[in-house]
């Protein structure tokens, strides 16, 4: 992977300075043979933002930016696509070296060798990287001489994604742009996020300091993104392998929570106690109704019932941690500062649980109704952490007089 990036500031007069910068990645995926898989190289990325200074000098301020992003591809992408030596089409092969194979490439041992991955393709010329733009707008104002306040609104939108399909007209899996070029049979991926953040800050003082904020938010489309999408199946996830998971995908994404409350803050006491909190309170995320449709070449894939998020919501979640930390007298003439320090974790957790099971029926009949209740429906999947502790000791180091 190669990137260059430069960036400028300026100053227009006592109010306004302006920001701005642009970076560039190229990315090259490499067979084992060492012929070339794909290359990304148009992956550019402006940057740009302001501040305006309003009133007195300090006291408020006006501020935006835009910036865009492009993703690193994952290897699970390269294993699954471009490593396919010409020899092995079709063939994963998996080996392990005691030492660096740069330097000398025999030795290996075979950990797996299976023909388990999509054939070989050929390098694209028209895909492109995934990437997403962020627009941001806030207003910033001082409350006296020891309080911030500030709302911001964010916008981001998925540009291009990068995932794999089946081809109808071939029934083979391939790699590209989802609703463009090779793959303008499959639905354009889509993933919107707006939000306004409100924040009352208390910036750090001789004993107390706080941050606390409201966001209100919405993320929708039919691509949950890297993290979500099938987990390490990034970029090759199931979203658009086949037509029958299209119908009722656009709506309410995994991670929309409409409400989120946080606060984070310290107290210090003059006999060496200092006292941190933070609490986050957060609405549950949205559930859905899944049926299941099997394809005989590519097995089970869950479907929408209903548009994406509307089958409710998971319950509101709350969580507080706590931080005791405790200095002690410096060791002798060493300037070594140490302190002792007790954390608590999920404290006062319900239990709350996150994730539930959402598949409804497990077959469809041959004229394509959902048949067959799942007995586990809404069984819980996930739930918070436990409540949990830790004791622990640092070391600073510092200057005696």
């Amino acid at each position: 992977m190669l990137t260059a990036y430069g960036q400028d500031g300026w100053r227009l007069g006592d109010r306004l300075t302006l920001n701005y910068g642009l970076r560039w990645d190229a990315e090259y995926l490499i067979r084992p043979n060492g012929k070339l898989g794909q290359r990304f190289t148009d992956q550019w990325q402006p940057r740009v933002g302001f501040i305006y200074q309003l009133g007195t000098p300090g006291s408020q301020k006006l501020f935006g930016s835009y910036a865009r992003f492009y993703e690193q591809f994952p290897l699970q992408l390269a294993q699954a696509y471009y490593d396919n030596p010409t020899d092995r089409p079709g063939r994963t092969l998996i080996i392990r070296y005691n030492h660096d194979p740069r330097v000398d490439p025999s030795g290996a041992d075979t950990l797996f060798d299976s023909a388990s991955s999509p054939s070989e393709i050929q390098p694209q010329r028209d895909l492109r990287g995934q990437s997403l733009d962020e627009f941001s707008l806030g207003y910033e104002r001082a409350l006296g001489r020891q309080f911030r306040v500030s709302v911001r609104g964010i916008s981001r939108s998925l540009r291009w994604a990068v995932e794999d399909a089946v081809n109808p007209a071939t029934g083979k899996f391939e790699l590209g742009n989802p609703g463009r070029g090779n793959l303008a049979f499959t639905p354009r991926a889509q993933r919107t996020y707006r939000a306004l953040v409100l924040t009352i800050e208390k910036p750090q003082g001789r004993r107390f300091s706080f941050l606390t904020s409201y966001v209100l938010s919405q993320s929708r489309g039919n691509y949950e993104g890297l993290s979500m999408e099938g987990g390490t199946t990034a970029n090759i996830a199931p979203t658009f392998d086949v037509p029958e998971t299209y119908p009722n995908s656009i709506g309410l994404l995994a991670n929309d929570k409409p409400h989120i409350v946080k606060f984070s803050g310290s107290y210090r006491f003059d006999f060496g106690l200092t006292v941190g909190m933070a609490i986050a309170w957060m609405s549950g995320e949205p559930r859905n109704e899944f049926g299941q449709v099997f394809t005989p070449s590519f097995g089970a894939y869950n479907v929408f019932l209903q548009p994406r998020g509307s089958a409710g919501r998971t319950d509101a979640v709350f969580d507080a941690s706590l931080r005791l930390t405790y200095a002690l007298r410096p060791w002798g003439r060493t300037a070594l500062w140490p302190k002792v320090y007790l954390d608590l974790f999920h404290l006062g957790n319900r239990r709350t649980a996150l994730h539930f099971q959402d598949l409804h029926y497990l077959e469809t009949d041959p004229d394509g109704n959902p048949t067959t209740p799942n007995p586990l429906l809404g069984r819980p999947l996930l739930f918070q952490p436990l409540m949990s502790a830790r004791i622990g000791l640092s070391l600073d180091f510092g200057v005696l007089d």
